[in-house]
């Protein structure tokens, strides 16, 4: 299958099984049209975060229309059997935009951008978020999308979110217990703002049941560094 690479590979929104007909959006036409100069017959790969991975060959594609026929499975369907979950307080645009494409090429199953303390963002684009995630996703082979909730107060995250899931918190320059316990099953990792955690949020994590704090080091990492750093260090210990 390695050959399967050099298709472009676009995320749908339509169901996806062999002969059926996808009409492409039309950010996509312009993409295959004038940037990889596909025509009648050329072949992509499709996915929409349910039903796999597709090959389709296009059958039209003119300035503003191209529609591509399914033809066979690529790679099937992976259930994603634990929960990843980032929760994060926002910070400047850039550099969330960042989180998120990393979170996404990581394997996050859920992201939840969350009001704390120190937030100096108290608000969100979802749909941009959304975009980022997809292209994300196109260009690291994932398969499925991460759900990506609606801003909300940390405190409400943590009371309805989290039964049944290993938590931690990335706390900066813990001096506590650093003896890291690897996650058994699904697991959601907090991640604070600019500034980091409010004194009052510190003390509520530390005597929070069930609450892990997690060490990243001796050195003062920027909100979107220790993001990355406390997402790598659980999947790939997991």
């Amino acid at each position: 299958m390695a050959h399967l690479k050099k298709y472009p590979r676009l995320y749908c929104e339509a169901a996806l099984g062999q002969g059926k007909i996808i009409d492409l959006e039309q950010g996509q036409v312009h993409y295959l049209r004038n940037v990889l100069r596909a025509e009648q017959g050329s072949c992509l790969r499709l996915f929409n975060g349910q039903d796999g991975e597709w090959i389709a060959e296009i059958n039209e594609i003119s300035k503003k229309k191209a529609t591509a026929q399914v033809t066979e499975c690529s790679r099937e369907k992976q259930l994603d059997t634990k929960q990843k979950i980032l929760i994060f307080a926002p910070i400047k645009k850039t550099e969330t935009d960042f989180v998120i494409q990393k979170a996404t090429e990581l394997g996050v199953t859920d992201i939840y951008p969350v009001l704390t303390d120190h937030s100096n963002t108290h608000k969100i684009r979802k749909d941009r978020f959304e975009t980022i995630a997809i292209e994300a996703a196109e260009q690291s082979e994932r398969l499925s999308l991460p759900n990506i909730h609606d801003l909300q107060p940390m405190k409400s995250v943590l009371s309805t979110c989290l039964e049944g899931l290993s938590v931690y918190v990335a706390m900066e320059r813990y001096e506590g217990q650093k003896n890291f316990k690897k996650p058994v099953d699904g697991w959601a990792v907090i991640i604070g703002p600019e500034g980091g955690f409010s004194d009052s949020e510190k003390e509520a994590f530390l005597s929070a049941k069930g609450i892990i704090p997690l060490s990243l080091g001796d050195t003062v990492l920027r909100a979107e560094t220790a993001a990355i750093a406390a997402l790598s260090v659980l999947s790939f210990s997991a």
